[in-house]
């Protein structure tokens, strides 16, 4: 059987003043991995420069990327837009929806439930 090698990572938290530290992990990750999941908290207050900053990492990657956002990612009440530049960038954001991901000649479904502040309900 074919193996897909999926990464997941939570809590990035980018900020407008994060330092270039992505360059080594999206190498390993794309060496290493056939799909990348993000799982919420990936700004530091949900600004949008902070989305952008993000957004800018991820274009870069090559496999796909599928992300869920978190309670930080809603601080400033710009989710929408932050899912925005995030899919501008190919990335499969999931709010309270599922989707597929194709990995070669492979498909794997994925959901995206928000919980945050206690979790779901």
């Amino acid at each position: 059987p074919v193996r897909l090698g999926i990464r997941a990572v939570g809590d990035v938290h980018v900020g407008e003043d994060s330092d270039e530290r992505f360059e080594p992990w999206i190498e390993s990750v794309e060496a290493e991995a056939d799909a990348l999941l993000l799982a919420g908290d990936l700004t530091r207050s949900g600004r949008l420069p902070e989305a952008a900053r993000l957004a800018r990492e991820l274009a870069r990657i090559r496999i796909p990327v599928v992300a869920v956002l978190g309670n930080h990612d809603y601080q400033h009440d710009r989710q929408d837009e932050i899912a925005g530049l995030l899919r501008e960038a190919r990335v499969t954001v999931l709010e309270g929806s599922a989707g597929s991901l194709a990995i070669g000649e492979r498909r794997r479904e994925s959901a995206g439930p928000k919980g945050c502040g206690g979790g779901l309900p």
